[in-house]
This record gives C-alpha cells, sequence and structure tokens, in this order.
C-alpha cells in the first residue's frame, strides 16, 4: 500500500477514534482527543528521516486495534492498563507524553 494511500485510510481512522470518544466521559473524551490529535500529528505528515509506507502502516495497526477494544463494551468505557511489553515497546518520547497526559499538562 502507497503512504498516500495509507494518509487517507489514516484519516478515516482519526475520524472513527473521535467518533468512539464522544462515547467517553467528558473529561476522558478531552484527554483522548489531545492525545489522538498529538499522535495523528507527529505520524501522518513526519519529519521523521527514511519514514516508509511500512511505519506509517504499523502506527495505523495500533489505532485499528485500539478501535476495536472501543467496539468492545468491557474496555470501552474504562480502557485498560499497558503491558509491560508495551510499555518496553514505547520510545521515549512516547512514554513523556504519556506522562504529560498524566499530570494533565496537555489538556486545554
Amino acid at each position: 500500500m502507497s503512504l498516500i494511500r495509507s494518509r487517507t485510510e489514516g484519516l478515516k481512522v482519526y475520524r472513527k477514534i473521535l467518533k468512539c470518544h464522544k462515547l467517553l466521559p467528558e473529561e476522558m473524551m478531552k484527554l483522548g482527543n489531545a492525545y489522538v490529535r498529538e499522535e495523528f500529528k507527529k505520524h501522518h505528515y513526519p519529519k521523521i528521516e527514511k519514514f516508509t509506507a511500512a511505519h506509517y502502516l504499523t502506527f495505523l495497526t495500533s489505532w485499528k486495534d485500539y478501535l476495536l477494544q472501543m467496539a468492545n463494551p468491557e474496555t470501552r468505557l474504562y480502557g485498560r492498563n499497558l503491558t509491560s511489553e508495551e510499555v518496553n515497546a514505547m520510545s521515549k518520547e512516547q512514554k513523556e507524553t504519556i506522562n504529560k497526559y498524566k499530570t494533565n499538562k496537555i489538556i486545554k
């Protein structure tokens, strides 16, 4: 799949996520929307050298998995904790972003 086609699909995923967030309590919706917005800005038109369609597809796959979780009534409203494997796989930048959200420094 080309990067352009992937980006088109990415916009659809982004819209679906924002739509799913409308089911959340307001505070969680604001937090989730702010995080999703920032992540898609970083990855949709990245400034990373040698960024490929494969990188973007990995990013989209993760967000599609998130949409599946949001469709599950057991995890939709409360989410779940990250596994240790998921935390270990995160970059330093991702961990810093999570910590910013935990301390409410980004929510407007």
